[in-house]
């Protein structure tokens, strides 16, 4: 079983690229979200069982919204599902990405089955760690839930460190960091043929690929590219979408260099362009 928000942000796409993987290696996988991830319609193809407490998601929620609180009915309805799946299924191992609310469900589970819980691991990622780890209501709670289980990861060693510090953990959690298919994100040769036959390196594209959120700070990437442009020749491909768009665009926009960016919006497979 694999817990995950529904948003396009990196933890889900974590989750839900490790639940195909898992899947693609004849492992019964269950993944559970509130309401259907990003790019369900490949989901529903793969091989591995979808379980929602909601089967639509809200026209008014942005896929780049980590949506985080959710109401009593949705929490208590969604611990049920785990738990009817993990009496019916037998589950062995039930791993969540991003802490809140997962976490707590966690915890639940524990306190119900008690030694008839499958095997708890969880993953913490970036805001998990240095946002809701700060939060005055959330981070108390993250502290008295982390300790029910029994392994607990995370994707950098900064990250385990600061987690370390803030939940009072007895031990680091295990670094693992986050990965991708090198079967398909291979870049291409750097050199191309020139109008005389002699290979001459094509012009740099820096890509962002991110939800946009305020954490990512886009307007320093913009910035940035803005540095490196008036030095020498470069493309900006900007891959995604989010609240923090309008900024970057305008700052784009002022510069005069705007016909060096590419805005490719929202992306349901990033590796084709990546490898262009």
């Amino acid at each position: 079983g694999i817990m995950c928000l529904a948003s396009f942000g990196g933890s889900a796409r974590i989750a839900t690229q490790l639940a195909l993987e898992l899947s693609q290696r004849n492992n019964a996988v269950h993944l559970f979200t509130r309401t259907p991830p990003f790019n369900d319609a490949r989901y529903a193809r793969s091989g591995f069982t979808l379980h929602t407490v909601s089967p639509i998601r809200e026209a008014n929620l942005h896929p780049a919204h980590l949506h985080v609180h959710w109401s009593a009915d949705e929490y208590w309805l969604f611990l049920s599902r785990l738990l009817d799946c993990i009496a019916v299924e037998g589950l062995d191992v039930l791993h969540f990405h991003y802490g809140v609310p997962f976490a707590f469900l966690a915890a639940e589970i524990k306190q119900h089955l008690g030694r008839a819980a499958p095997v708890l691991v969880g993953t913490l990622h970036g805001t998990d760690v240095s946002i809701q780890g700060r939060d005055p209501i959330n981070g108390p709670r993250l502290a008295q839930a982390l300790p029910h289980l029994d392994c607990l990861t995370t994707v950098s060693t900064n990250h385990a460190q600061l987690a370390t510090k803030l939940f009072n953990l007895p031990a680091p959690p295990r670094v693992i960091p986050n990965f991708i298919d090198l079967s398909r994100f291979r870049p291409p040769p750097t050199l191309s043929p020139g109008k005389n036959g002699k290979e001459e390196r094509a012009r740099p594209v820096i890509a962002h690929v991110s939800n946009f959120r305020p954490v990512k700070d886009t307007p320093s990437v913009a910035r940035i590219f803005l540095g490196i442009r008036r030095q020498m020749e470069a493309e900006l491909w900007l891959i995604g979408e989010g609240p923090e768009m309008n900024k970057v665009q305008t700052i784009l926009r002022e510069s005069g260099f705007e016909n060096d960016v590419r805005y490719w919006g929202l992306q349901h497979d990033v590796a084709p362009l990546l490898v262009q």
